[in-house]
């Protein structure tokens, strides 16, 4: 009896170590039955989820896993009753007050007289890495969002701006256009006048050497020739 007494205390005292090394790590560790009833959970995993160790036995893991994880805990248990390693099991928790916590780790199957028995877990809590990994990623399709717009209104106003150059050109070629019409008319005016002014004193020149007669008769032939003023 005193020998059994013993290792009662040998193993309690193992037991208090081994729970005591368990609470002082930062991961998340849990034992849960394969029927999903938690058994065991640590200090870590108690605080990120809001639960006491006195709740622990009531939960279930339909409770506290994410609806659309249950699937993949499922094939997860599985794989290890087959005889298969969980060595990166990717898992989502929903806290007491409805925090939802990103968990990366692993499962290993727990035996007892060579039966298996439970699957325990040891889970890393991923959720900031998770947040600042999506925040960086949102930043990043911001500023390309906003690149492409940039680029967008660049192109749009070059557009604007070569369709008003095009605008402006037209307006000044039809005005120069237009200026060279006068500037041709105006020449062509002078240049008539000034041959009529010569004509007119090249034939009063001319009659004047004529008998007096034959120069009246010139002249009025002349001016009936000539078109009226401002013609």
């Amino acid at each position: 009896e005193e020998k059994v007494r013993e290792r009662t205390e040998e193993y309690a005292e193992s037991a208090r170590r081994l729970g005591a090394i368990l609470d002082a790590a930062s991961d998340l560790i849990q034992t849960e039955s394969l029927e999903g009833q938690f058994l065991y959970a640590n200090r870590a995993w108690l605080q990120a989820l809001g639960y006491t160790a006195e709740e622990l036995p009531t939960l279930h893991v339909s409770q506290v896993v994410a609806p659309e994880c249950l699937e993949d805990r499922a094939e997860a248990v599985s794989a290890l009753l087959a005889g298969e390693p969980v060595r990166e099991l990717h898992i989502t928790f929903i806290s007491k007050d409805g925090r939802r916590l990103e968990l990366d780790g692993r499962a290993t199957l727990l035996h007892s007289n060579g039966l298996p028995v439970a699957v325990e877990s040891v889970l890393r809590d991923l959720t900031a890495q998770r947040a600042e990994e999506l925040a960086k990623r949102v930043r990043t399709e911001q500023v390309i969002r906003f690149q492409e717009t940039l680029l967008r209104l660049r192109d749009q106003e070059a557009g604007e701006w070569q369709e008003e150059i095009r605008r402006v050109t037209r307006e000044c070629a039809q005005a120069l256009a237009a200026e060279v019409v006068r500037h041709r008319h105006r020449r062509h005016t002078a240049s008539r006048r000034c041959w009529m002014t010569a004509r007119a004193s090249w034939c009063h020149d001319a009659a004047a050497l004529q008998p007096p007669r034959r120069r009246r008769r010139r002249l009025l032939r002349y001016q009936r020739r000539q078109p009226p003023c401002g013609a």
